[in-house]
C-alpha cells in the first residue's frame, strides 16, 4: 500500500504540474496514436452480447463488467445484459437488470468498491446499486434506488456514465455535446433530482467541441481528466471535467466500428499499462436483427504527460553482524508500461561502494539476495530503465564484524578504553589511555600503538593488540643558594629512567650565576641530565653591587673593570679625566680626594662624585688670565700636600 500511494502520490503530482500549463499547451488539441493491441469477440461469449454499449473495470477483483442495451431486442437474448469477465474476455458471471432496466446503456463501478451504476437512456434514468453483505452484483441482497427525470433536466437521450470518486460526483455523456455533473446535495447522498431529492445536476459545454457523438465517458483519476470515446469521429478525447479539451487519440479501429461505452485498466500484455477498453456495437439491430457482432478492444495510448520515468525503491537500510554475510534486498521497480513497444522496464542491481565484493542472487530482480565478501558498509544501487528514461536508488548495507582489542601492561599503570569493553564492531574507534600510577610514569604503546602521545585513538579494522609500559618516576631535587632559581624541562622533578633533563639556571635581579653543585658541576648555562636515577642538583648565584658614577662639571669617569655590577669584595679602579677646559676637583662620596685613579673596594652598593671645575679665563670663568695660569700649579700642590710627597 506504501508504494502504491508513493506512485499515485507521484502520478497526480506530475498531473497537476502538467495540466496547469493545459489550457496554453492545449490552444491547438494535440493527437496522440491509440493502437488496438487486443480484440474480444462478444459476439461468441454465451450467452453473446451483440451490440454491448458500456464497460467498467472492477479493481477490487481485477475484472471487466460490459452492459449491453439492446440485447433484449434480438431472437438471441437469453436473459442476460451484464457480464463480469476477465480482461481477456473470458466470462466468469452474468446478471440480468431486467426489473429495473431494460437497456443498461453504461455502467461504472465505484473503485472504493460495494456499489456501481448503470444508465438507462430510456428512462432517462440512473441506478444505484449497493452491494449486500454478500457483497456480490446482482444478488437478492442488492438495494437499488433510481436517480430519475435526467434527460428532462437537459441530459436528453442518456449514454455512457462514470464515477469522479474524488469529486464524488457522476458525469455522463448524451447524444449532445454537453457532459452532464450530478452531485450530491446538502445531504451528501445520491437521492435524485428535484423533486425527487437534492441532488444538483450542472451542464458543462465543451467550446468547439471536436467530439460530434459521445457515446461512452470514464473518468481518468490519475490525471483528473475525463476520456471520451465518441461514435462518429471513431476516436477518443481527453477533457478536463469543465470541459477543456487536452488531445485526441487517434485510434486504429477497424473499419465499420461503432465505438460506446470506455474504462481504464491494467493491460494485458503489461499490468503497469493503463489501457484503454472500449465497447463496439457495430452494426444496429435496427438495421439487421439478426446481428451479433459486438466486440470490445484494449487500446494502448501514451500517458497525458507523456512518457514516466521508473519508479525505483531499493528498500530500507540494513545491518547485520559478519560472519552472516548475505541479506534480502527487498527492492521495487514501477514503470508506467511506457514508451509500447517495448513496454518493459529492465532492474540491475550493483555495488556503488563498499570495501569487498558483492554478488547478487538475480541481479535483474528488484527482489533478491546479495552475498559480501568482507565486513563493512556497502551502498548498494537498483536502477530501473524503461529505454527511454531511468532511474536510481540506494540501499546502505552495514555488516559489522566483532574483532577484539587486548591490553598488557609493564609497570606500575593500566590502561583505560573508551567506549569500554574490548569487543568492538569492525571500524570502530577506540581511544586508548595508558594511566601511570602515583610515583609512575608512562613510557610508550607498543603494537598496534606506538610512541608516548596519551591518548591515542585506534581504528578497529581487525583484532589488535596494545602494551604499554610504565616506570617508577627518579627524583631529581634542585637547591639553590643566592639570589636566582632554576627550571627544569620537562619539568616536574619526577621522570621516568632515561629521561633527558635540561636544568637552567636563572640569576636573580643583579645576580649572576656562580656554578653547579651536585650531580652537574661547572657553570656551563643551560646543562643536560639524563636522569638514570635519583639525583640532586644545586645552583649558585652570587648578588652583585653597583658602583654609580655621578659627573660634575666637563669630564669622564671611567671604571676598571667595566660595567657597573661587581661580585662582592671586588677591587675596581675609578679614573677621573678633565674636560679641555676643565680640571679635575676630587672625588665625594664613597671615594675622596684629589687623587685619580683611586682603587674602590665593592662590598656594597657604591656611589661616586666627580667634580671637574672651569680653568679661569675660560669661556664663562669669572678670574682674570695671569691667575688663571696658577690654578693648575695650585692643584698639584695640594695633592702633594694630601699625599704627603
Amino acid at each position: 500500500m506504501h508504494r502504491r500511494g508513493r506512485l499515485v502520490s507521484l502520478l497526480r503530482a506530475a498531473a497537476a504540474l502538467w495540466l496547469g500549463l493545459a489550457s496554453a499547451a492545449f490552444a491547438q488539441v494535440v493527437v496522440d496514436p491509440g493502437t488496438v493491441i487486443q480484440t474480444i469477440q462478444t459476439s461468441l461469449w454465451s450467452p453473446p452480447s451483440p451490440d454491448p454499449s458500456g464497460i467498467t473495470y472492477r479493481p477490487d477483483n481485477g475484472q471487466l463488467m460490459t452492459c449491453d442495451a439492446e440485447v433484449e431486442e434480438v431472437a438471441i437474448y437469453a436473459g442476460v445484459n451484464v457480464w463480469t469477465h476477465s480482461r481477456t474476455g473470458v466470462v466468469s458471471s452474468t446478471y440480468t437488470t431486467v426489473g429495473n432496466s431494460n437497456e443498461p446503456v453504461g455502467i461504472s463501478f465505484d473503485p472504493a468498491g460495494g456499489r456501481l451504476w448503470y444508465s438507462d437512456d430510456v428512462r432517462g434514468s440512473i441506478f444505484q446499486v449497493i452491494f449486500g453483505p454478500d457483497g456480490i452484483f446482482g444478488t437478492p441482497d442488492d438495494s437499488t434506488f433510481e436517480i430519475r427525470n435526467i434527460d428532462d433536466a437537459g441530459c436528453d437521450d442518456l449514454e455512457d456514465l462514470t464515477y469522479n470518486n474524488f469529486e464524488g460526483a457522476i458525469y455522463t455523456v448524451s447524444n449532445s455535446t454537453e457532459i452532464c455533473k450530478i452531485a450530491p446535495g446538502p445531504n451528501g447522498v445520491f437521492n435524485g433530482l428535484p423533486p425527487q431529492g437534492d441532488d444538483v445536476l450542472t451542464q458543462i459545454p465543451v467550446p468547439s467541441s471536436p467530439f460530434l457523438d459521445p457515446e461512452g465517458i470514464v473518468y481518468d483519476p490519475f490525471w483528473n481528466t475525463l476520456v471520451i470515446a465518441d461514435r462518429a469521429t471513431r476516436d477518443l478525447y481527453e477533457i478536463t471535467p469543465s470541459g477543456g479539451v487536452l488531445r485526441k487519440i487517434d485510434v486504429n479501429f477497424p473499419g465499420g466500428t461503432k465505438p460506446a461505452g470506455v474504462t481504464i485498466a491494467p493491460g494485458t500484455t503489461n499490468p503497469m499499462l493503463r489501457n484503454y477498453y472500449v465497447v463496439d456495437r457495430k452494426i444496429d439491430n435496427d438495421s439487421d436483427p439478426l446481428e451479433n457482432d459486438g466486440r470490445i478492444f484494449e487500446i494502448v495510448a501514451i500517458p497525458l504527460g507523456g512518457n514516466g520515468a521508473p519508479i525505483v525503491d531499493a528498500g530500507p537500510p540494513q545491518s547485520i553482524q559478519w560472519p552472516t554475510n548475505s541479506v534480502n534486498l527487498s527492492g521495487f521497480v514501477s514503470d508506467d508500461g511506457h514508451p509500447y513497444p517495448p513496454s518493459t522496464v529492465s532492474v540491475l542491481w550493483s555495488k556503488q561502494s563498499g570495501p569487498g565484493s558483492v554478488t547478487f542472487g538475480n541481479p535483474n530482480q528488484p527482489v533478491t539476495t546479495a552475498t559480501f565478501s568482507a565486513p563493512g558498509s556497502y551502498v548498494l544501487q537498483l536502477v530501473g530503465n524503461d529505454s527511454a528514461s531511468a532511474t536510481l536508488d540506494t540501499v546502505a548495507i552495514s555488516l559489522g564484524q566483532i574483532v577484539t582489542l587486548s591490553v598488557v601492561t609493564s609497570g606500575p599503570g593500566s590502561v583505560t578504553l573508551a567506549p569500554p569493553g574490548g569487543s568492538y564492531t569492525h571500524g570502530q574507534v577506540v581511544d586508548v589511555t595508558a594511566v601511570p600510577n602515583p610515583g609512575a610514569g608512562f613510557t610508550g604503546f607498543s603494537g598496534a600503538l606506538s610512541g608516548t602521545a596519551n591518548p591515542q585513538p585506534l581504528t578497529m579494522d581487525g583484532d589488535k593488540a596494545v602494551a604499554a609500559s610504565f616506570a617508577t618516576l627518579l627524583g631529581l631535587t634542585v637547591t639553590t643558594s643566592g639570589p636566582g632559581s632554576v627550571t627544569l624541562s620537562p619539568p616536574g622533578g619526577l621522570y621516568p629512567p632515561g629521561t633527558l633533563v635540561t636544568l637552567t639556571a636563572v640569576p636573580g635581579p643583579n645576580a649572576t650565576f656562580a656554578g653547579w653543585g651536585g650531580a652537574l658541576g661547572g657553570s656551563a648555562n643551560p646543562e643536560q641530565l639524563t636522569v638514570n636515577a635519583s639525583a640532586s642538583v644545586s645552583a649558585s648565584f652570587t648578588q652583585l653591587f653597583g658602583v654609580a658614577v655621578t659627573i660634575v662639571g666637563s669630564g669622564s669617569v671611567t671604571l676598571d673593570p667595566p660595567g657597573g655590577l661587581y661580585p662582592p669584595s671586588s677591587t675596581v679602579t675609578v679614573t677621573a679625566t678633565p674636560g679641555p677646559s676643565a680640571y679635575f676637583g676630587g672625588f665625594s662620596g664613597d671615594l675622596g680626594g684629589f687623587v685619580s685613579p683611586q682603587a674602590l673596594l665593592v662590598d656594597g652598593d657604591k656611589a661616586v662624585t666627580a667634580s671637574f671645575p672651569a680653568i679661569a679665563g675660560s669661556p664663562g670663568c669669572g678670574i682674570g688670565p695671569e691667575l688663571a695660569l696658577l690654578l693648575p700649579a695650585l692643584a698639584a700642590l695640594r695633592r702633594r700636600l694630601e699625599t704627603g710627597s
